[in-house]
């Protein structure tokens, strides 16, 4: 109160206004006292908390004047033992820069922040990032953080990382080189390669790549073809079956598809192709695109169908000239018996001049007649064997089945309607005429026993001129020009295994007794011995077509053979000459010699060539050597001839055979001698040797 008082009282003497100036300055007073008193229990309590950090108060000499307890512990110093000391002495501070750069960051910035070397007081070393802020009095305020640990393991990581990075680098240059060699190796191989097309579709099909090989193999270039669908290289055909889609739909699916087929080039022809087809994946497995590989086997598969062609073919000849070899040797040793029957036979018909004439006149007939049919089996096993003797002549076909018209007509018999079609204008061809209207009528036959209860039979003729293609029928030469003979039937027709083995010799379908199974086989034989060819198209209800094809004569008449079956006949005449007689056979030997003897022929008889060049060489005189072509003991007739020319230059010859066809060549003759065929009749053998040996006499 007694304050109070005075207040007011020493209000009452200044005066109102004057009083109000002291009381504000009491109060502003008052509240500068509050205000420092809360200051500095705030920095007391700041500089407790602060205590515990790393904070480092130092003069501008460098010398520390606050050292807190968190440098106590992250140096191992006590303040007493601090305080006092230059602190970069103390510590052995390394800087990272001139300090005269740090003093120009604290005057510029007003602060420095970096990584500092000191050392603890156990000696080790501490990484330490500082913090330095300028003071009053040039003097400098720190906290300092050790990072040590963390710039270990910081160093460390570096260091890995560095390692690491290096050695991805190196890696990474490694398979970078290597993948570019790689690509190189590969790009110079595709860009190499012309024997294949080789080139990338995108997943859509259309071409991203393009290499030499594929623009030879399929004629476009890069440009031309890139960014195109690679179906144009597909068939019209595959692709309305949506073959391109399919090949690789079919790839993707699998990992591969490979194929052969058709393909077109750019210039619209077709090539037969090898294909292959890879799809490319990325590493999450989407599709890319695709990868073709394209091979033009074109000469190959042809070369493949010809050898298949040719393999067919040669089993065929072999199989059927081993039945020609066989039927052959059949054939010369049946007409060795054929002989033997012929010569008794005449012998007996000329020496039979007492008992029963009228008998032994007929059992000559019919003797006759056997040995007629034999004489007709023979001739058809050697038309197989195609050794058979052949008279071609410049002739029409068309003009021959004519003149054989009425005889084919009578063969049918009424319930089968004959009908002949010919082509105008008809080459000509080069056959034996006779060999040519047997084959025609066996066919005839075969085709009315394939139509008993009736039918048609047509017969059609027209010019083939064949280039580089051949009709499915014609298995012959694919070249030259043809006269093309279909004979067909409305018949019951054939199955495939008949078809197979119709021209196989004794091969037949009819009942016992009615057929040998020669009659296609002799066709077969004739057709080819003559450079033709024969086919067979037929089944089972439908009839049968035999084509024949007979190459076209463009040569005037051939030359007949040296040998001719129908040289005159001249009747045996006696003569005083002698025959030396060269056969193997003992009982044609005793036969022949018996007919010559009986024609008035001295006969010097010999069964091999050895004793017969004895006879040559005791120095007789001979009219003429009759020697069979085939004789034992290695030396043949045809050899045996020629040794008896060289001793008697002028000496008539006449050889015979079983089949005479290519004797000589086959025994090396060159067709100096004359061939007389077996069977042959005693007149015919007289006559021959009649105009031989009065050939040579004039």
């Amino acid at each position: 109160m007694r304050g109070y008082k005075w207040l007011i009282t020493f209000k009452n003497t200044l005066g109102l206004d004057a009083w109000r100036g002291v009381l504000r300055a009491a109060t502003g007073l008052a509240w500068i006292t509050e205000g420092f008193n809360r200051t500095e229990r705030a920095r007391k309590t700041l500089l407790a908390e602060l205590d515990l950090g790393a904070i480092i108060l130092r003069d501008c000499d460098g010398k520390i004047r606050y050292w807190s307890a968190g440098c106590a512990a992250l140096y191992g110093y006590t303040p007493e033992e601090a305080v006092g000391k230059a602190v970069h002495d103390l510590l052995g501070t390394a800087f990272p820069m001139p300090l005269s750069e740090i003093e120009a960051a604290l005057e510029r910035d007003g602060e420095w922040r970096g990584e500092v070397r000191q050392r603890h007081k156990d000696g080790h070393e501490m990484s330490i990032a500082a913090h330095v802020v300028p003071g009053r009095n040039q003097r400098r305020a720190s906290t300092v953080v050790d990072v040590s640990s963390h710039r270990r393991k910081e160093i460390a990581f570096r260091v890995e990382q560095a390692d690491r990075q290096r050695r991805l680098e190196r890696l990474i240059e490694e398979t970078a080189l290597a993948l570019r060699e790689s690509e190189d190796r590969l790009r110079v191989m595709v860009e190499n390669v012309t024997d294949y097309a080789i080139f990338m579709l995108d997943a859509q099909g259309n071409v991203k790549s393009w290499n030499p090989g594929a623009q030879r193999i399929k004629g476009y270039t890069a440009d031309e073809i890139i960014g195109r669908h690679f179906s144009c290289f597909y068939t019209q055909q595959d692709q309305a079956a949506d073959e391109p889609a399919r090949s690789l739909e079919r790839a993707a699916r699998e990992g591969r598809y490979e194929t052969q087929g058709w393909r077109v080039r750019k210039d619209g022809k077709s090539f037969w192709a090898s294909i292959i087809v890879y799809p490319i994946r990325a590493n999450d497995g989407q599709l890319m695109g695709f990868t073709k590989v394209t091979r033009d086997t074109t000469e190959q598969r042809q070369a493949q169908l010809a050898l298949q062609e040719a393999q067919k073919g040669l089993f065929k000849a072999q199989k059927m000239e081993a039945v020609g070899q066989l039927t052959g040797g059949v054939a010369h040793d049946f007409n060795n018996l054929l002989q033997a029957v012929s010569g008794n036979l005449e012998l007996i018909q000329l020496s039979s001049k007492q008992g029963d004439e009228e008998r032994v006149a007929e059992l000559l007939e019919v003797a006759q007649r056997a040995i007629g049919r034999g004489a007709r089996l023979t001739a058809q096993l050697l038309a197989f064997s195609r050794r058979q003797i052949l008279h071609p002549e410049r002739v029409l076909v068309n003009d021959l089945i004519a003149e054989t018209a009425d005889l084919i007509r009578r063969a049918l018999g009424e319930t089968i309607t004959f009908e002949m079609h010919a082509e105008a204008g008809l080459w000509p061809c080069h056959i034996d005429p006779a060999q040519f209207e047997a084959a025609i009528l066996n066919l005839v036959l075969n085709a009315r026993d394939a139509m008993p209860t009736g039918g048609t039979l047509t017969v059609s003729i027209a010019n083939v001129p064949l280039g580089t293609k051949k009709p499915e029928t014609f298995n012959g030469a694919a070249s030259g020009d043809y006269v093309r003979i279909d004979i067909s039937d409305t018949g019951h027709g054939m199955t495939a295994e008949v078809r197979a083995h119709a021209f196989e010799p004794f091969f037949t379908t009819k009942e016992v007794g009615k057929g040998t199974g020669l009659g296609l086989a002799q066709v077969y034989g004739f057709v080819y011995q003559s450079d033709g060819a024969i086919s067979i198209d037929s089944a089972p209800g439908q009839g049968t077509r035999i084509s024949l094809f007979f190459p076209r004569a463009t040569t005037p008449d051939l030359e007949r053979e040296a040998v001719s079956d129908d040289a005159e006949q001249v009747g045996g005449v006696p003569a005083q000459g002698a025959v030396l007689l060269v056969e193997d056979d003992p009982t044609v030997l005793r036969a022949i010699q018996m007919g010559l003897v009986s024609a008035g022929y001295r006969v010097v008889a010999a069964d091999d060539a050895s004793k017969a060049l004895s006879v040559l060489r005791s120095g007789i005189e001979l009219e003429i050597l009759f020697s069979d072509v085939v004789l034992p003991g290695g030396i043949s007739g045809v050899e045996l001839a020629q040794e008896a020319r060289k001793m008697y230059p002028c000496l008539p010859v006449l050889l015979t055979s079983g089949y005479p066809g290519d004797v000589l060549k086959r025994h090396g003759g060159k067709g100096e001698f004359e061939i007389l065929g077996k069977p042959y009749r005693l007149e015919k053998l007289l006559g021959r040797i009649a105009e031989l040996t009065r050939k040579a006499a004039a």
